[in-house]
């Protein structure tokens, strides 16, 4: 057992109120235990329908956050140099260089950031 992890969780589970945090750190703790949400909860002594309804709200949260941009589609060009990148052109003016084999979470925080920063 993670000791830290444990004991936050345990305490999170005595509160009679989770705030979205809270449900955030259960969820996670729950995901990357590899457990069945029955013997997760009944680890830390919590109801396995409070943890589906957390997961439930969070997830609809991050499709909430979701959000597209407008793209123009140029006329492709041959890819003489594997290491060449991509560059994904804002609406705003500014621009976005993405190597090759980027990983994707990564370039949608980057261009959260960027929205938020808008």
């Amino acid at each position: 057992m993670e000791n830290k992890t444990d004991e936050g969780i345990l305490r999170i589970a005595e509160r009679k109120r989770w705030r979205a945090d809270d449900g955030r750190v259960v969820v996670e703790a729950w995901l990357r235990s590899g457990e069945s949400q029955s013997q997760f909860a009944g680890r830390y002594g919590l109801r396995g329908e409070r943890i589906s309804r957390w997961a439930s709200r969070l997830e609809k949260q991050e499709r909430k956050d979701l959000s597209f941009h407008q793209v123009r589609v140029v006329e492709a060009q041959a890819c003489s140099n594997p290491g060449e990148k991509i560059e994904v052109l804002l609406t705003d003016g500014r621009s976005v260089r993405v190597p090759h084999g980027f990983a994707p979470e990564e370039l949608q925080k980057v261009l959260r950031v960027l929205e938020e920063g808008a």
